[in-house]
Order: structure tokens, then C-alpha cells, then sequence
């Protein structure tokens, strides 16, 4: 069975179409997939991509939606809310917050993340059922120091490594 040929003209009609059913300027690519069942093949090979296919539908990107603090850290709570656990980070994104690059951009990791998380709940939700299980605040170096009279081997004397 052959696969159905798209057309750049049959897409745009399903983009407005679905714009209008649901009365919004912004149709995510995975709610037009999910309407249409059209994969993002189809689409790229049809207009190059999605953003392209929103454009000539006339309609608006998405915004570039900046996180602050508070809303990252209170979405990350209630993911673990509604998980029952502090999830990893590998799943968080199940749970309905934002993806981990935004909570590495602004902690450094996912400890640092968790570590953020736990000095927040201590102030705004101190009853947070899962505070023990969020690390405390790193005091001192990330290693221990080398222990002391600790030898290494005679120099190389020669060629590029010296």
C-alpha cells in the first residue's frame, strides 16, 4: 500500500482547520500530529518543516517562554507530587514541568537542581513530604584533599612531555 502524498496546500487546510476548531493562534506540532495522524516526515517533505507549514498557515510560534525561579522550582514540587517520589531527571518531563535543559541552564545539574529544590520547599512549602530525600548544601571542596606525603614517580626528562 502506497504511502498518502501531502501536499503543501492539504496541510496548510488541516493547520487552519485545526486553529479554528479549537480557537487558537498556536497549534503545537505534536497536537497537529495528534489531530491529523500526519507525521513530521510528511510535513518536512512537504514544506521543509513545521515552523515553515505554521508560517504559511499564517499562524504564530510559539512563545519563547522564559522560567523563572519560583515557577521552575513550584513545577518541579509538583512533579514530585504527582509522581510520589523525586523523580529522575530522566523522567521528569513526564510529570508535566519543563524540560532538563532549562533546570540545568539555571543549577548547573540535577543535584544542583535538587539542591535549589530543597532550600526552596524549606521556605515555601516546609511540610514538602519528600525533604529528606533532597540533598543538603555542599559544604567544603567537591574531592578530598590528596593525603598527605603522597609520592609520585620520577619527572621524564625528555621530548615533548617535559
Amino acid at each position: 500500500m502506497p504511502e498518502p502524498v501531502h501536499s503543501a496546500e492539504s496541510l496548510i487546510a488541516r493547520l487552519k482547520e485545526i486553529a479554528v476548531r479549537t480557537g487558537r493562534r498556536n497549534i503545537p506540532e505534536h497536537e497537529f500530529r495528534k489531530a491529523t495522524g500526519i507525521s513530521t516526515y510528511h510535513v518536512a517533505r512537504a514544506l521543509g518543516s513545521y515552523s515553515a507549514l505554521r508560517e504559511a498557515a499564517g499562524l504564530k510560534p510559539p512563545p519563547n517562554r522564559k522560567w523563572n525561579r519560583d515557577a521552575l522550582l513550584r513545577s518541579l514540587r509538583d512533579a514530585c507530587l504527582k509522581a510520589g517520589f523525586i523523580p529522575p531527571v530522566s523522567h521528569i518531563e513526564r510529570f508535566g514541568t519543563p524540560c532538563k535543559a532549562s533546570y540545568y541552564a539555571r543549577w548547573g545539574d540535577w543535584r544542583g537542581t535538587r539542591r535549589a529544590l530543597r532550600e526552596w520547599v524549606e521556605v515555601n512549602d516546609p511540610g514538602f513530604p519528600f525533604l529528606a530525600e533532597l540533598p543538603e548544601e555542599r559544604s567544603g571542596p567537591k574531592r578530598p584533599p590528596k593525603a598527605s606525603g603522597a609520592t609520585l614517580g620520577a619527572p621524564l626528562r625528555y621530548g615533548p612531555l617535559m
